[in-house]
């Protein structure tokens, strides 16, 4: 039995066994990215949707290709007044150390980190003690950069070797003829670390090619840049933004990388800016030279929409075996409810749309709704074919699933369901002929969300007697008037796909906009306009009651 707690190792592994095949968005992107001169890409696609599991399938299905770094700032532990491109550049060390023990050919020597430590803890230093203190700081910094410790301890190492080996006798003389030594390199870089990572980003080049003998093109990803504080931001983007010399001749990209690539949501870096500087400046004019040619918009909604039912919905850890058969495909009334809201949320625009991280929460934790349910009826009933609600449980259940996927945000999740009943209702009646067991299931639902929002009136409620309901929405302020009828469960065997509603079989005979005309029922699209409408607006009466 199932107590609401997490099996992780379970869960982790179930998550890790999970792949929407997302190939077939390969080919796109690898044309924009071969376009000529393209240097600098902004990457832009809402949170959540899969931009980095894309980015990093993409690059090792082309390793061959290209040599990718990939940094995540959001990562880092740095406070706003300290400066973000010091981390960076520590963050591509580290890429480029890990990078040489997997090289056949190392571009890292014992001398290349002694150097490496001397330019970073030389500059502004008088003596051999305070270089040591230098050094031994500069190790406070690489936890900052919030990676594994394994992909550190590499420089950490060299550091405490460095500083192991200038305790035994690096004097005055080492350090000026040191000094001496780095005057003499042609710096094309604003500092000497910044030179000593473009050089070895080339040596990587050189020594790492492609079958064919070409050298890879060296790509830096910087991801999640829009989830980072917006000083950072703007610090980050002016430093990786185009720069021209005197002549209006473009310059290089910042560490000579062929390709940078830029991961954000673009909405919200605009919506950044005009919080920043106002909302009349100019944002399109300030993003422009941060990309090459345009901006490349991910997409993945139609992959996704496929893999929903069979290869989402379908891996759902349900643990209670009396809930089982609501997941049935095609019949199972929880799997065709939650198919066709998620997928209609997928569809949304703006804040209100389904993320992935969202939509996998099914696959990638036990939740506690999908556990043990006592109070459910047994399986035998609960399929489109014989379907009996006395209890209700399974509204219920189902309509916490959907909260829990929500980030349990009751007010997000309202927002969520009126967009979807805007675009429901104002569709055309081929797309509903597409769904028309979503319609079934709604059908079966209005009684139970009456019955729950007003029980009054329903609590003398006789056999064949037929009534009519007055409901106003308190959220969209609409008034309807709803004609039901009941009849005896007892004239029916079997139930017949409808609520019983204590004695009494309950259907719902007509639905009216109160003050306005009486719809014409021979239409049907004017009466799918106005079944959808009254139903979501139950559902969502009906959640802010919860």
């Amino acid at each position: 039995m199932n107590n609401g707690s997490i099996d992780t190792e379970t869960n982790s592994r179930a998550f890790l066994e999970f792949k929407i095949d997302i190939r077939r968005l390969f080919s796109k992107f690898e044309e924009h990215l071969e376009i000529t001169g393209n240097k600098r890409i902004l990457f832009s696609g809402k949170f959540g949707i899969g931009k980095t599991y894309f980015l990093k399938e993409f690059f090792n299905k082309h390793n061959e290709k290209y040599e990718c770094y990939y940094l995540s700032p959001v990562n880092y532990q740095i406070s706003q007044n300290e400066d973000i491109i010091e981390l960076l550049k520590y963050d591509i060390l580290i890429e480029i150390i890990n990078k040489n023990e997997k090289l056949k050919e190392k571009i890292l020597e014992d001398n290349d980190y002694k150097k490496l430590i001397m330019q970073i803890c030389v500059f502004g230093k008088t003596n051999y003690k305070e270089i040591i203190n230098g050094a031994i700081s500069l190790i406070s910094w690489i936890p900052k950069l919030g990676r594994p410790l394994q992909e550190t301890v590499g420089l950490v190492e060299n550091i405490r070797k460095f500083t192991k080996n200038a305790r035994k006798g690096m004097g005055d003389a080492e350090i000026g003829e040191f000094l001496e030594t780095i005057k003499k390199e042609q710096i094309t870089e604003t500092d000497y670390i910044s030179e000593f990572i473009k050089k070895k980003i080339q040596e990587i080049k050189e020594v790492n090619k492609t079958p064919d003998g070409k050298e890879k093109e060296s790509v830096l990803i910087l991801d999640d840049l829009d989830r980072i504080d917006p000083e950072h931001i703007f610090r980050i983007l002016n430093v990786f933004s185009a720069h021209f010399d005197l002549n209006n001749k473009e310059l290089p990209n910042k560490f000579g990388f062929d390709k940078i690539i830029i991961v954000a949501d673009y909405s919200n870096l605009v919506k950044i800016f005009h919080h920043k500087y106002g909302q009349d400046t100019d944002a399109s004019g300030y993003f422009n030279k941060f990309f090459s040619v345009e901006i490349f918009q991910f997409t993945p909604e139609e992959v996704i929409l496929e893999a929903i039912d069979d290869k989402i919905i379908s891996r759902f850890q349900i643990k209670d075996p009396n809930l089982e058969p609501t997941f049935m495909k095609d019949i199972g009334f929880s799997r065709i409810f939650l198919k066709t809201i998620l997928t209609r949320a997928l569809k949304l625009t703006g804040k209100e749309k389904l993320n992935m991280w969202q939509l996998l929460k099914g696959i990638r934790f036990n939740l506690p709704k999908f556990g043990k349910n006592e109070n459910i009826t047994p399986p035998t009933f609960i399929i489109l074919t014989v379907f009996n609600l006395q209890n209700y449980r399974l509204l219920e259940i189902i309509i916490d699933i959907l909260l829990s996927i929500f980030d349990n945000d009751k007010e997000h999740f309202i927002s969520v369901l009126e967009k979807i009943k805007q675009n429901h209702i104002n569709e055309n009646n081929q797309e509903e002929n597409k769904n028309p067991a979503y319609k079934d299931v709604c059908e079966k639902f209005y009684p139970c969300l009456l019955e729950k929002i007003m029980p009054q009136e329903f609590e003398n409620l006789k056999p064949n007697e037929v009534k009519n309901i007055s409901f106003i929405c308190q959220h969209s302020k609409t008034s309807y008037d709803i004609n039901i009828t009941s009849m005896a469960s007892g004239n029916l065997a079997p139930v017949n796909q409808t609520p019983i509603i204590g004695n009494n079989v309950i259907k719902i005979k007509s639905i009216i906009k109160s003050n306005n005309h009486i719809p014409n029922y021979n239409d049907t699209r004017e009466f799918n306009k106005l079944f959808y409408e009254c139903f979501y607006d139950l559902l969502i009466e009906y959640i802010e009651q919860m």
